[in-house]
C-alpha cells in the first residue's frame, strides 16, 4: 500500500465514480466498467494485457434432503450468474440434492 494514498475505499461503485470522474486510475471488473468503456466514458489502459478470467462459484450447505424450491433458486442463480460472467459450465453442472 502507498504511504500517502489518494484514494482508499472498499466499495466497487465509489472506486467506479471516482474513475469515471478522472480522479483516479484503477482496476475494475468488467462487469462493472463494460457499459462505460462502450459508451467511451472509459479507456481502458495497458490493452495488449493478457486478461485472466476468474472463476465464480455458487455454493450452498450440502444437506441429506433439500428443497426443490432450494434447489430451483439455485438453478436460477446459477443461470444468472453464468450468463454475468461467461460461465460454460451451467449446461455440464452436476446437481448434488
Amino acid at each position: 500500500m502507498p504511504k500517502n494514498p489518494r484514494f482508499v475505499c472498499d466499495d466497487a461503485y465509489s472506486e467506479l465514480a471516482a474513475v469515471l470522474a478522472g480522479a483516479i486510475c484503477a482496476l475494475i471488473g468488467d462487469s462493472y466498467c463494460r457499459p462505460h468503456l462502450a459508451a467511451g466514458r472509459l479507456v481502458e489502459l495497458l490493452p495488449e494485457l493478457e486478461r485472466y478470467r476468474w472463476p465464480v462459484f455458487l455454493y450452498r450447505p450440502q444437506r441429506s434432503i433439500t428443497s426443490p424450491r432450494v434447489l430451483a433458486v439455485f438453478d436460477w442463480l446459477t443461470d444468472i450468474i453464468g450468463g454475468m460472467y461467461g460461465g460454460d459450465n451451467a449446461a455440464g453442472r452436476t446437481r448434488l440434492s
